[in-house]
C-alpha cells in the first residue's frame, strides 16, 4: 500500500514537472512574440498608418520580410492588418486564413510602398535580427512626399482588393473620393466621398451609392449634387470598376471631370 502511494506520488510529480515544462514553452513562445513584434508609430514614420515588423523566425514563419500596417492605434485584431513585403517593389502578402476586414487607399498604399524601399536596408537588418528597435527607428527616415515614385503603378492584387483614390483635380469634384469594389462586400455598388477636401481617411468618408440616391449619412448638399452630375459622367465606368470588369489603370485613363 505504501508502495503504491510512493510510485503514485512520484507520477503526479512527473505529470506536474511536464506540465510545467510545457507552460514555460508556452510563456517562451508568447514573449518571443511580443519581443519580436516591433511598432512603428505614426509620429516615427509619418505615415497615416502604424507600421508593424516582425523578425524572421518568429512562430516559424516563411512568410519572408514583411511589414504590417493597420488604421488602428489600439483594440486591434488579426484581420485588421495588410501585409506587404519588404523589396524594391513591394506587394500584398495575404495570410493565410484571415480573412482581411481593413480597406486602404491608393493613396496610402503608395505611400507606405514609397517608405519601404526607402528604409529597405534597416527594415530587414531588424528583421534578420542585426539590429534592434532602437537602432532601427534610428536609421529609419520618416515619409515625405519626395519619396513617392509609384503613382498608377499598381499590381492586379492591389487593384483587386483596395480603395482606389480619385483627388479633386482628376474628378472636378470640390471634395476627394474613393471608388471601392465589391470583393466580399454584400452592397449595392458605392462610392465614398470625404467630407471635407482635406481629409485623406476613407474610413470617415460618407458611403454612397452608384445611383447617387443614398448617401449613408448626411452630406454637404453641394457636395452630394456635383456627386451625383459626376456619377451620372461616369456611370457605367464606376459600375464596371465595381463589378471588377476593369482596373485602376482604366479607371484613370477614361474618367470623366466635371466642368
Amino acid at each position: 500500500m505504501q508502495n503504491a502511494e510512493i510510485h503514485g506520488s512520484h507520477k503526479a510529480l512527473a505529470v506536474n514537472k511536464r506540465l510545467v515544462k510545457v507552460r514555460k514553452e508556452q510563456a517562451m513562445r508568447i514573449v518571443e512574440t511580443v519581443v519580436a513584434m516591433a511598432d512603428l508609430p505614426r509620429r516615427d514614420t509619418k505615415l497615416p498608418v502604424v507600421v508593424w515588423i516582425d523578425q524572421k523566425g518568429v512562430k516559424n514563419r516563411q512568410d519572408g520580410p514583411r511589414v504590417k500596417i493597420t488604421l488602428k492605434e489600439k483594440h486591434f485584431s488579426q484581420k485588421d492588418f495588410v501585409s506587404i513585403t519588404i523589396s524594391d517593389e513591394p506587394q500584398l502578402k495575404r495570410e493565410q486564413n484571415v480573412k482581411v476586414s481593413v480597406n486602404v487607399s491608393s493613396d496610402i498604399f503608395n505611400a507606405v510602398r514609397a517608405w519601404i524601399v526607402a528604409n529597405k536596408q534597416p527594415l530587414l537588418d531588424f528583421w534578420n535580427k542585426k539590429i534592434d528597435l532602437t537602432e532601427l527607428k534610428a536609421r529609419a527616415r520618416p515619409y515625405s512626399e519626395g519619396m513617392e515614385k509609384w503613382g498608377r503603378e499598381e499590381t492586379e492584387d492591389f487593384q483587386n482588393t483596395f480603395l482606389l483614390g480619385l483627388r479633386v483635380a482628376q474628378t472636378g469634384l470640390p471634395t476627394r473620393v474613393w471608388l471601392d469594389q465589391i470583393g466580399f462586400k454584400n452592397t449595392e455598388p458605392r462610392i465614398k466621398v470625404a467630407t471635407d477636401p482635406d481629409l485623406v481617411d476613407e474610413l470617415r468618408a460618407v458611403n454612397v451609392t452608384i445611383d447617387g440616391t443614398k448617401p449613408e449619412r448626411p452630406l454637404k448638399p453641394s457636395y452630394l449634387e456635383a456627386v451625383k452630375k459626376w456619377i451620372a459622367l461616369n456611370k457605367s465606368l464606376l459600375i464596371d470598376y465595381w463589378y471588377m470588369k476593369i482596373d485602376s489603370t482604366k479607371v484613370l485613363d477614361t474618367i470623366k471631370k466635371l466642368s
